[in-house]
């Protein structure tokens, strides 16, 4: 009973199994899948008392995808004999189930072989043009070329085509566009039997370049009932190879367009190439579809670029100018120009409406008409607002307008000057504050006369930071191996994270001997940033006066010598705060070139009165030896 049990167990988990996989079976090959077709590159003609050949090779059967061999009785030889000169019949004959299949071949068994290879062509070339040439794809190679021919000989068989059958051949350049190669096609079987095909005029033509067809976006897609007929060929571009087309109606398919009918109707452009080697490259056509319309009551479109997602509170921020000089006004004039050049109109049946005209020195200019309120516009009024409407007409009335409200605002940061690394010698008595005044700063919008100046000065503040992979990524295309092995071992100064006490010296820019501060606070480090940087000053008290100020972090130490970083922030009085920079400050040991010219000088007036010195000694020493001889 306990076998019985299990015996059902195994039966039902195998019910299971067969379920889940849903397991198919594949449909096995009919009788109707039955074929039987020659190899057409083995021979059909035999040299009498040689060697007798396997005809089972020459047939090949299938039952469906699969490969059926031949048997000896499935063929029937027709008395063939290798020893008797003539025609035979070689049959196969194959069953399977109720079909059966037959195939016959006729073979020869001749005394010699006195005839040559057959050339036929396997892949049509392209057909010769009107000067009897044939064209030839530039991007087909010469050995495609050879393998669209099919070499077989009736004694020999398949004979590979080799570049000797092609003479001329290798004087085929692919790049010569337009050229004509002259090849002669010429095979023989092994026993010396010739063939001839005949000559080849290879015409070079150049399929490199694409096709390519531009539809003109400028150009409306609806027309009035009964108005004048659109030129259709002016709302496309054709280039093949780089070079233009001229474009005639006869490119145009207009399937039945008319003015005089309202509906919507497809008008398509048909390129072809001279030649076509491949329809998916040489042959290009695009669809416009066109309406006919009753009448134009469709206000036009007013298209915009940078405007709208730009507003801010449904307003445009424009950047302010000095307008003071004419530099400055040019440069306020030529920023309302970048504004209203934002504008396209385009209207359904007047297509692009032009709001832009070629000045005298041959530069695009904005129609201002177009832009009510534009000449109250001064950008040197900052945070001023003016109300600008943009109001276009097409030719049927129908007018369109757009309102737009321009705040004029500073979003230019300060920019630093003489921003420079700086090599001293230590005994050149460094001045810390007045080296650090020595980079000045620059607004647009604020002063920069009297500029409050925060220095933040610790030893202990910098940490030093090899390049990143990724730093180094950026430049491998600019410099060598060996120079980027040596840029991996530089560093970068970066604010170590932490808490400080640290010296806070404040002056302006225009009295560096006056130290408004200079004291000892905390800060705290966070993300390599100074928290609450810009808060530093008014904590101690101080007024930037004209709304910029600045602050110098440095771990530079007084009388010695090394390596210290300085690095730079600033603000101005409408928020806009300059990207942080970091120089180096070097300090090495040795004397300054004034002393090194000092002691030179020195030295040359000790050698030039030693020298006189020896000079009026010698010239004493003669004399008394002269009187003491007399």
């Amino acid at each position: 009973m306990k076998k019985i049990y299990v015996f059902f167990v195994f039966l039902f988990t195998l019910f299971i199994i067969g379920v889940k996989n849903d397991v198919k079976v594949k449909a096995q090959a009919t009788a109707g899948d039955l074929s039987i077709t020659i190899d057409e590159k083995l021979p059909t003609s035999f040299l009498v008392n040689t060697e007798a050949p396997n005809f089972k090779k020459h047939f090949i059967v299938k039952l469906g995808s699969a490969t059926h061999e031949l048997k000896d009785s499935e063929i029937n030889l027709g008395g063939f004999n290798i020893s008797i000169i003539g025609d035979y019949t070689i049959t196969a004959t194959v069953t399977v189930g109720a079909n059966t299949v037959s195939k016959t071949l006729a073979v020869k068994v001749i005394e010699v072989d006195a005839e040559g290879p057959i050339i036929t062509v396997k892949k049509p070339l392209h057909m010769e043009d009107e000067f009897g040439r044939t064209p030839w794809d530039s991007q087909e190679s010469m050995i495609s070329l050879m393998d669209r021919f099919f070499i077989w000989d009736a004694v020999e068989g398949y004979i590979a085509p080799t570049e000797s059958m092609f003479e001329g051949i290798e004087n085929v350049r692919l790049n010569q566009y337009g050229e004509e190669f002259t090849i002669s096609i010429l095979a023989e079987d092994s026993k010396g039997n010739p063939t001839y095909f005949g000559d080849i005029r290879l015409f070079i033509v150049n399929t490199i370049g694409n096709v390519l067809i531009e539809v003109n976006e400028d150009l409306p897609l609806e027309i009035v009932v009964n108005s004048e007929e659109p030129d259709f060929t002016k709302y496309f571009k054709v280039t093949d190879n780089l070079t233009v087309v001229d474009i005639t109606n006869d490119y145009i398919i207009r399937r039945g367009f008319d003015v005089t009918k309202i509906g919507t109707y497809d008008i398509s452009i048909r390129y072809s190439r001279k030649y076509v080697f491949d329809r998916n490259r040489d042959i290009k056509q695009t669809t416009l579809q066109f309406k006919v319309i009753e009448a134009d009551v469709t206000a036009p479109e007013i298209i915009t670029y940078r405007i709208d997602d730009e507003l801010i509170d449904g307003k445009l921020h424009w950047p302010y100018h000095n307008m003071d000089d004419e530099a400055g006004r040019k440069l306020a004039d030529d920023s309302l120009e970048m504004f209203m050049q934002r504008f396209r109109v385009y209207d359904n049946v007047d297509g692009k409406i032009d709001i832009t005209y070629v000045d005298d020195d041959g530069k695009i200019k904005a129609i201002r008409s177009f832009f009510k309120g534009i000449e109250n516009v001064r950008l040197d009024q900052k945070d001023s607002e003016y109300v600008i409407t943009f109001e276009v007409i097409d030719r049927a009335g129908n007018k369109q307008t757009k309102v737009i409200t321009m705040v004029v605002v500073d979003d230019k940061a300060p920019i630093y000057i003489d921003f420079a690394n700086k090599h001293y010698r230590i005994n050149d008595r460094i001045n810390l504050i007045e080296m650090l005044n020595t980079i000045g700063i620059s607004d647009n919008f604020d002063e920069s006369k009297s500029v409050l100046k925060i220095v933040i000065s610790d030893t202990k503040i910098f940490e030093k930071v090899q390049m990143s992979y990724h730093d180094l990524e950026k430049y491998k295309n600019r410099f060598t191996a060996d120079e980027l092995a040596e840029a991996a071992k530089a560093y970068n100064y970066v604010l170590k994270d932490g808490t400080y006490d640290v010296r806070v010296i404040a002056f302006r820019s225009d009295n560096e001997k006056n130290i408004l501060v200079d004291k000892v606070i905390t800060i705290v480090i966070a993300d390599k940033k100074i928290q609450n940087l810009f808060q530093i000053h008014e904590d101690l008290g101080l007024d930037t006066n004209n709304g910029i100020v600045m602050y110098y972090l440095t771990n530079f130490e007084d009388a010695k010598n090394g390596e210290f970083a300085i690095m730079l922030d600033a603000k101005d009085s409408s928020g806009n705060v300059s990207p942080t920079r970091t120089l180096r400050v070097v300090v090495e040991n040795g004397p300054t070139l004034g002393t090194i010219l000092l002691v030179i000088n020195a030295g040359a007036i000790v050698i030039f009165a030693l020298a006189v010195g020896i000079y009026f000694l010698v010239k004493t020493q003669k004399g008394k030896k002269k009187e003491s001889e007399e």
